[in-house]
C-alpha cells in the first residue's frame, strides 16, 4: 500500500536518522517534513495545525526531548497528530509513553520494518495491536505489532 497523501514529521537530532527515515517513507509515497528537536517540531505542529498525520520523534535530543515535546503538545488546544517515539535507548516503558500520549515506541535498530507496518495501517485507519516483547539482549523492550 502506498503512503500517498500522508504527511509525516520526523524529529531527530541525528541528521543520518532523519534522512534515512525520510528517504524510506518518501519511497513509499509519503510527504515528509523534518525537525531537529522537540521545540522545532512543536512550532511546526502548531503552525500546521492538522497538517501532519503522524510525528516520529526521537526521545533523547538536546534543547527539547521527545518527552518534553509530548508534554507540550498535550497542553496544546489545537488538533495534534499521533506521535510515535523512536530511540536507540530509552528508560521509559511503552506504558509510560502511551500515558504521556504517544502511540508507542520503536527502537531504532528495528524501526524500519515495524514503522512501515504501523504507518501503512495508520493510512488504512486500522489500529495496530501492540504487545511488548523483551529484546534478545534484555536491555530494552521492542514493540511487536499485529493487526486484527
Amino acid at each position: 500500500m502506498s503512503l500517498e497523501n500522508m504527511h509525516i514529521l520526523i524529529v531527530d537530532d541525528d541528521q543520518f536518522v532523519r534522512e534515512t527515515l525520510k528517504d524510506l517513507l518518501e519511497l513509499e509515497g509519503a510527504s515528509i517534513s523534518l525537525a531537529n528537536d522537540g521545540l522545532q517540531a512543536f512550532e511546526l505542529v502548531t503552525k500546521a495545525e492538522s497538517k501532519f498525520d503522524l510525528v516520529l520523534s526521537d526521545i533523547r535530543m538536546p534543547n527539547c526531548t521527545g518527552i518534553e515535546f509530548l508534554n507540550k503538545i498535550r497542553s496544546y488546544e489545537g488538533k495534534v497528530p499521533d506521535v510515535i517515539l523512536i530511540s536507540g535507548f530509552t528508560d521509559i516503558s511503552e506504558k509510560q509513553a502511551t500515558e504521556l500520549g504517544a502511540k508507542g515506541i520503536f527502537m531504532k535498530k528495528n524501526v524500519l520494518d515495524r514503522l512501515l507496518e504501523y504507518v501503512r495501517k495508520k493510512k488504512e485507519e486500522k489500529e495496530p495491536v501492540i504487545e511488548d516483547v523483551l529484546a534478545e539482549d534484555g536491555n530494552f523492550n521492542i514493540l511487536k505489532f499485529s493487526i486484527n
